[in-house]
């Protein structure tokens, strides 16, 4: 093959560089996404196991680096709301879970968090246009129903709360909070005796069910019962 002439020598190799660079950058860059989605789904995956450890504050910085590399991520999204609200950042919380609504309208823990978080807010009338949007979807979905509870007893609805936890566990044998926040509502009325069955149905249907041993410990407590209250702590 026949040189380019001398003159033009410098200008062929100054080519030649551009397009051996320009035929490796789809390369390049190809590999830094993939070294980003790969730590995106790190921070979802270490995200997600703070949460559940309670690790509220930590959680939200991984979910929310995860979230903002993987825009369209269910899951990032509704673990951050609830990390989120674990953190008390509701407002914020209700941003994300609008998120993961949108990608999913139909996803009911996402309607009872939006409730929830609503329901701190001190917004009862948004709090329960959220838990009954998840029972349009499943009627008698236990956590909305224990959410309307919820939203009775702010309302000083006493009796009607009662009748709207006992709805909840009847529609789930096995939903420990629905038990745990009539337990816990007895408790308040002085109703001990009731309000340690109830408690205690809680914690045997999940053992590590923090706010049911709490207040079955101090229902047992109020009883004099002071062993079994340590014993349960």
């Amino acid at each position: 093959m026949e040189s380019p002439p001398t003159g033009t020598r410098g200008q062929w190799v100054r080519l030649s560089v551009l397009l051996l660079a320009l035929s490796a950058a789809p390369t390049v860059e190809a590999g830094r996404a993939g070294e980003v989605r790969v730590q995106a789904f790190r921070d979802l995956a270490e995200g997600v196991s703070l949460y559940k450890n309670g690790d509220y504050a930590k959680a939200v910085r991984r979910l929310r680096a995860s979230a903002k590399v993987a825009l369209n991520n269910f899951r990032a999204n509704y673990y951050l709301g609830l990390a989120l609200i674990g953190d008390r950042r509701y407002r914020d919380a209700l941003d994300a879970l609008d998120v993961a609504i949108d990608l999913d309208p139909g996803h009911l823990q996402s309607h009872v968090a939006v409730g929830d978080a609503w329901l701190k807010l001190g917004d009862l009338n948004e709090a329960k246009a959220s838990y009954y949007r998840a029972l349009k979807i499943r009627a008698a979905y236990p956590a909305a129903l224990d959410g309307l509870g919820r939203v009775l007893e702010a309302q000083s609805k006493t009796e009607e709360a009662i009748v709207q936890y006992r709805q909840a566990i009847a529609s789930d044998r096995g939903f420990a909070e629905a038990y745990t926040h009539l337990g816990d509502l007895y408790l308040r009325q002085n109703r001990f005796e009731e309000a340690v069955l109830l408690l205690q149905e809680a914690v045997t249907i999940r053992p590590d069910h923090g706010p049911g041993l709490n207040r079955l410990a101090l229902a047992l407590g109020r009883l004099g019962l002071d062993n079994q209250a340590i014993a349960t702590i």
